[in-house]
């Protein structure tokens, strides 16, 4: 996973990514369903210092002389946004994945 300030515009779509926020006393929790996705081929971006981007490619299918009878999971790149709120640390973003959910942590700012 790679992270950086640059937006990139080029088409994706979100595919109903799944994912769950969660708020406790010290962080934003984000918890985003990418089953078949690796690490290697998902980028997180902060734009604008507070809008997460999520982008990335589900892998592609190759079935030689087959009929499908249904099609149901995405290929294909995706992206997703989270708008976050004033109060974090997108600095200290730290991200990992386990069993095809992508997990993303952003710390709350310390109130000063």
């Amino acid at each position: 996973m790679s992270s950086s300030t640059k937006k990139d515009l080029s088409p994706c779509r979100s595919y109903g990514i799944v994912a769950d926020w969660l708020e406790d006393n010290d962080s934003h929790t984000l918890m985003i369903d990418l089953p078949g996705v690796t690490k290697e081929d998902v980028k997180l971006d902060i734009i604008d210092g507070v809008t997460l981007e999520v982008t990335g490619r589900y892998p592609q299918e190759t079935h030689c002389n087959v009929k499908w009878h249904s099609k149901e999971r995405p290929i294909g790149a995706f992206r997703r946004t989270f708008q976050l709120p004033q109060n974090v640390l997108t600095s200290d973003l730290r991200a990992f994945d386990t069993d095809g959910i992508l997990v993303v942590k952003v710390p709350k700012a310390k109130p000063s």
